[in-house]
């Protein structure tokens, strides 16, 4: 059994030192499954929506976006925002164009969106896109996969801070 308190300290920040790799997969794991399940329940919101019943929402302005601030990596991309009213909620929302000139076409016209009764709005390409490659499924299956490497990960730490402290008290 160790006696010596700054022997003892020195030991445990030896081991902590050690078994940071593991406390960052920890942190990485618990921060992709933390966003995996909210994509989930935004995707999952989506596919809520009634589709049968299309909406026409109004074009209410553009905006360049910034270069680089896609994740297709073009620098000509531009927001083209809408909005309807049913009374009740009001509906925001944009898509996202290739080219001035795409998104200056949009102006004055309609873009078609399904809403849920509830506030929230989204476009029929966006909603396609996110069927077409099952963003859904892929979202919830990332989520559970980094979870339980989080639960894995979370046990061998405090096994490996157990073992440590049993030995030190020997």
């Amino acid at each position: 059994m160790i006696k010596d308190n700054t022997e003892t300290r020195k030991l445990y920040k030896k081991f902590f030192l050690k078994s940071i790799p593991l406390y960052i997969l920890i942190v990485i794991t618990c921060l992709i499954s933390s966003c995996s399940f909210g994509l989930y329940a935004e995707f999952s919101r989506d596919e809520k929506m009634d589709t049968n019943n299309v909406i026409q929402a109004e074009v209410t302005s553009i905006l360049q976006l910034s270069q680089g601030a896609t994740s297709h990596g073009y620098s000509n991309n531009w927001n083209v925002h809408y909005e309807y009213n049913d009374g009740n909620f009001l509906y925001q929302g944009y898509i996202t164009v290739s080219g001035k000139e795409t998104a200056e076409g949009y102006i004055g016209g309609k873009i078609p969106i399904y809403i849920n009764g509830q506030g929230h709005s989204i476009a029929v390409s966006d909603y396609n896109w996110q069927q077409e490659f099952g963003s859904t499924k892929r979202a919830l299956i990332i989520g559970i996969v980094s979870l339980i490497c989080f639960i894995i990960f979370a046990g061998v730490a405090v096994l490996l801070f157990l073992m440590q402290r049993k030995k030190l008290k020997e």
